[in-house]
Formats: structure tokens, C-alpha cells, sequence
């Protein structure tokens, strides 16, 4: 969190997790981002195929494209937000659009509700729904798949960067696990680093 004038800014917040799904030690259970993954994945099967072809994007994702990249340097010049692409949410159905919103609060809701309900109220406003886009990459012929390496989501929004990234496992050779960022365009650091 970053602190300006009494508010705070809980982004950029780099998340990864090994196992991807929750897993039991000495009796108690563990989902680092689970429900955040859960969440992505329940937004992209209520696609259909055609809104899947349309938010599909062509390249290789082995990693989140906008990680901690200005770490250590003091200077936001290295965070280039891409061009959106994929399908503009306000062309959703109210029922895919709520899946949306459920996976932006799953990702916003992680703080405490000062901070979270008055960004989740901005990212999920019809005008920035009008400018918001949900896309995925990776294999097509898998689909949106989290068990398969280089499967990537990503809402991307006026201020919203959200971005879920499958890994072959390090640890766990056999499993995929997620690499997630949550970005805001305008309070990144409290707006605070030098362009």
C-alpha cells in the first residue's frame, strides 16, 4: 500500500502462487489465489466461442507482461500499459458482466473495504465498462485452460490491469501455477514515481 494524503493505494500488488489450488499442511488450508483464479476461469467459460475468438491475442505469455519492471529503478517509464484488446465488456451480457466484476473484486477485495469498495465502484462504473476489455492467450486449441503452461487472462480497464499468467510448475513439476499482477493505471506507487 502507498499512502497519499490519508488514502491509500493498494497497487502494483505481484502475486504468485505455488500451488495454484489450495492445498492442507499440519491441518490447516491454504488457497493463496485460488478464488482469484477461480474467478478468471468462471469469467471465461461464460464466454462463448465467438467472444473467445474475438478476445483471443496471438503471441507467447510465459509471464504477466506488465510485472514489478520499475523495481529498484525509482522510474515508471518502464510500465507501457499495451494497447487494449479483446472484447469490450460493455458488450457483455449483464450476466458475464457480473462475472467481471466478481473478478475485480476478488483481486480489489484483498484490502480493507475503505480502500477496495470505492475502486471496485470506479473499475466497474458503466463508462468504464464502455472502455474495459477482457483477453486471454496461450494455446488455442486448449481454450482457457489454467493446466496448461502459457495460458494467460487479463482485464484491462481505464484504470483496472489485471493479469493471470500459467507456469509450469518449479516445485511441482507436474502442475501449472499462477504469476498475477493488479494494477491501477492512475495511483500505481500513489502516483508518486517519476515518468
Amino acid at each position: 500500500m502507498t499512502y497519499l494524503d490519508g488514502t491509500g493505494y493498494p497497487t502494483p500488488n505481484d502475486i504468485g502462487a505455488e500451488p495454484k489450488s489450495a492445498f492442507t499442511l499440519n491441518g490447516e488450508t491454504y488457497a493463496s489465489v485460488a478464488d482469484e483464479g477461480d474467478a478468471m476461469v468462471a469469467l471465461y467459460n461464460a464466454l462463448s466461442a465467438e467472444q473467445l475468438d474475438a478476445a483471443y491475442l496471438t503471441g507467447t505469455f510465459s509471464d504477466v507482461v506488465l510485472g514489478p519492471v520499475e523495481f529498484g529503478t525509482g522510474s515508471y517509464s518502464k510500465v507501457l500499459f499495451s494497447a487494449q484488446a479483446g472484447v469490450l465488456v460493455s458488450s457483455l451480457s449483464e450476466s458475464q458482466q457480473a462475472l467481471v466484476m466478481a473478478a475485480i473484486k476478488k483481486w480489489v477485495s484483498d484490502f480493507a473495504p475503505a480502500v477496495s469498495d470505492p475502486l471496485v465502484a470506479v473499475y466497474t462504473s458503466p463508462d468504464a465498462y464502455s472502455h474495459t476489455y477482457v483477453a486471454w492467450g496461450g494455446t488455442k486449441s486448449a481454450g482457457v485452460d489454467v493446466d496448461v503452461s502459457g495460458t494467460y487472462m487479463r482485464i484491462d480497464g481505464p484504470r483496472v490491469w489485471i493479469e493471470v499468467a500459467c507456469q509450469q510448475g518449479a516445485v511441482i513439476r507436474s502442475q501449472t501455477h499462477y504469476h498475477t499482477i493488479y494494477r491501477d493505471k492512475q495511483t500505481d506507487y500513489g502516483n508518486q514515481l517519476n515518468p
